[in-house]
């Protein structure tokens, strides 16, 4: 046990008022499934946040009584009440929901998930439905978001292998370094923006790439400049809404007891009037090289090995943002009012 956990429990246990957060959450497979119990509480006197692994579970169902009747019983072990408990905390879907109300009488959820679900929404990834009918989306952003994968899963197609092979091949030839990229999953707004920060990290390299194949594959799976900039605009706008689902995954003293700063922080950079976008060029000069310092500034061309960065990028204003791009910052702001009232920031 961390240092101060029993004298804590002598102190609190049974009080009037609760001193630990549960976060309680589930794993499937097809073989078995698992439900984690962990508490977390902060040193009044050292203003040290601890964590703590209790266990595991395996409900009977998949019920909110069921993870109730679980997480109870592995805290049961540890003697801790659920008038210890001032907030239980899980992801956004309703069992979990449930749950938390089942434990301590409240919704319980965590920033991370909100700044996905509001990120997912704004972007389209994730429609609202009403008795089963799409009353919100964004089909522009999310088709650009499939067809950056699909160009991506084109050149990394595990079946297709001599297509990654030719993709190294014709940029060692040149000098230029690869990375893969990767294909963002559907649970974390991370995935999403870093496939489209690699995307760009690799920008010029897969121009080299696609100047070699057919025009049948070109236009089927390379980005057009215009898509590119897209691409490059939409990661600009989403970067602060990413970087707050980063924070609130670091265990750092500084970063949970600002947990609400880094929300309004977020929020106002959701309204900021100039973004830092990679600095996309015509593809039709993806072969120069000599005239690269005037264009940037700097180095100019750059590959898979240079570090985000370092990849150049130009102050866009709001005004001159792209169609997508300037109704997804509009739809950021909607969401992120909507997920975070000024009403639960303010207290």
């Amino acid at each position: 046990m961390p240092a101060g956990y029993d004298e804590l429990t002598d102190k609190y246990a049974g009080s009037s008022y609760g001193w630990l957060v549960v976060c309680h959450d589930s794993w499937d497979s097809i073989i078995k499934q698992f439900f984690g119990i962990s508490v977390y509480w902060i040193d009044l006197q050292s203003w040290i946040r601890y964590k703590l692994a209790l266990g595991l579970a395996v409900p009977d169902g998949h019920n909110a009584q069921a993870c109730n009747d679980a997480t109870m019983a592995v805290l049961k072990r540890y003697g801790i009440r659920r008038s210890d408990i001032v907030l239980s905390i899980n992801d956004t879907m309703n069992t979990s929901l449930a749950t938390s109300r089942l434990i301590v009488g409240t919704d319980g959820t965590c920033n991370m998930h909100l700044a996905n679900l509001a990120c997912d929404h704004a972007t389209g990834k994730r429609k609202r439905t009403v008795n089963k009918e799409v009353v919100d989306s964004f089909e522009e952003c999310e088709d650009l978001h499939l067809v950056v994968r699909q160009m991506i899963g084109y050149v990394w197609n595990k079946k297709a292998k001599s297509r990654k092979i030719n993709y190294e091949k014709r940029n060692k030839q040149i000098g230029y370094n690869v990375i893969k990229v990767g294909i963002d999953n559907d649970t974390r707004i991370s995935g999403y923006a870093r496939m489209y920060q690699q995307a760009l990290r690799c920008n010029w390299t897969l121009h080299q790439y696609f100047a070699h194949e057919k025009s049948s594959v070109c236009n089927a799976y390379e980005l057009s400049d215009e898509r590119w900039q897209s691409v490059a605009e939409v990661e600009a706008i989403i970067r602060s809404v990413c970087a707050l689902s980063f924070m609130t995954q670091i265990d750092s003293r500084l970063v949970a007891s600002a947990s609400w700063p880094n929300v309004v922080k977020t929020k106002i950079a959701a309204r900021q009037m100039t973004y830092s976008v990679v600095n996309i060029v015509p593809s039709s000069r993806s072969g120069e090289q000599s005239d690269k310092e005037d264009d940037y500034g700097g180095d100019g061309q750059w590959d898979g090995k240079t570090r985000w960065d370092h990849v150049p990028k130009v102050k866009v204003r709001a005004e001159q943002l792209g169609v997508i791009s300037s109704k997804l910052r509009d739809r950021i702001q909607k969401e992120l009012d909507s997920y975070f009232p000024y009403e639960a920031v303010c207290g």
